[in-house]
């Protein structure tokens, strides 16, 4: 089963900041999200669907171990089945 099923529910440009809107499904308690043509992050945001936790940590630019990964975002602290969407902003 994959750590994380994330689907890009949205994705555009507005002005020089590419945007992507992940739903994103914990399987287990880390992961990390990438793609939806942004390759360096500047922020991310949570929005909660379904969360069974309040201790969510999110890195930008890096995976769920802490290893620098430009345009990816490492996600900690999720309990299975937490659902939310992952927004990030950044550039290509």
């Amino acid at each position: 089963m994959p750590v994380l099923t994330n689907t890009v529910a949205y994705k555009g440009v507005f002005g020089n900041t590419r945007v992507a809107i992940f739903n994103v499904t914990g399987a287990v308690a880390s992961g990390s999200v990438s793609g939806g043509g942004v390759g360096y992050v500047f922020a991310a945001t949570v929005s909660p669907i379904s969360m069974a936790t309040a201790a969510l940590n999110v890195q930008v630019n890096s995976l769920e171990a802490g290893t620098a990964a430009a345009g990816s975002v490492g996600i900690k602290g999720m309990t299975a089945g937490d659902n939310f969407f992952l927004t990030v902003y950044g550039r290509a």
